[in-house]
């Protein structure tokens, strides 16, 4: 990512909030927690049965009036519910 200035802007694109960073996809944030898509997608309310939405957080939030850390928050609270009722996968 480059400023106008064609200066490289890395604050910007790796400002995050705890491990979900803005520029960070719902899969790719559910492959770095390692839980199925449908986890990360199901707490934001993103349906699974069409293409897949290359969205960012950022976008997402800005769509939904979402903060980061509400979003932060239902992604941990997703994922932990997801390994609660999938232990031995979580191994």
């Amino acid at each position: 990512f480059q400023a106008e200035d064609g200066i490289r802007d890395w604050q910007y694109c790796l400002v995050g909030l705890g491990d979900v960073y803005k520029r960070q996809t719902p899969r790719y944030v559910s492959q770095s927690y390692n839980v199925p898509p449908q986890v990360v997608q199901s707490a934001f309310d993103m349906a699974d049965d069409g293409p897949p939405r290359r969205v960012s957080l950022e976008t997402l939030a800005a769509e939904t009036g979402m903060s980061m850390e509400d979003m932060q928050q239902q992604i941990d609270d997703a994922v932990d519910a997801w390994r609660a009722a999938h232990p031995r996968l979580t191994e």
